[in-house]
């Protein structure tokens, strides 16, 4: 217990998950513009214990990543995902369709359908890594191709 609140105390002092762990750390790109994702709930190692922290959704987005029905979102993990899993969500995180990843390492793209469901406006990627788990929000601006 008292590791996991060193942990936690580290977290809160500053420096963000992504600064500790590089497993943290997703940017995607589409139409050439890159979006750093909103990291969510996820699990480090830390001393010998695994260290979990919730957050609460929807994620807070900075910026938004513009998408259309057909295209693809390259994702560029800072750390080799074991296992991704990527989802169309709406606006209050909720899962709206199951997504395929394609590629390997730590670089893999998602096409999305052409009839976009109604009302996705995010993209949700939960991932494992051989040590963790972390689950991102990228917030999507639709337009026309």
């Amino acid at each position: 217990m008292f590791k996991t609140l060193a942990v936690s105390l580290l977290l809160v002092a500053g420096a963000s998950a992504a600064e500790l762990h590089r497993q943290h750390d997703l940017v995607a790109t589409s139409h050439g513009k890159q979006v750093q994702a909103s990291l969510g709930s996820h699990c480090t190692p830390a001393n010998g214990a695994m260290a979990c922290a919730e957050k609460a959704y929807p994620l807070p987005v900075k910026k938004r990543l513009r998408m259309h029905g057909g295209g693809r979102i390259l994702l560029d993990f800072r750390a080799k995902p074991v296992e991704i899993h990527p989802e169309l969500r709406d606006r209050r995180s909720r899962s709206v369709l199951e997504l395929t990843a394609r590629g390997s390492g730590r670089h893999r793209r998602v096409r999305l359908p052409r009839r976009l469901p109604k009302g996705t406006d995010r993209l949700g990627v939960f991932v494992s890594y051989e040590r963790g788990s972390a689950d991102f929000e990228i917030d999507l601006k639709r337009h026309r191709h």
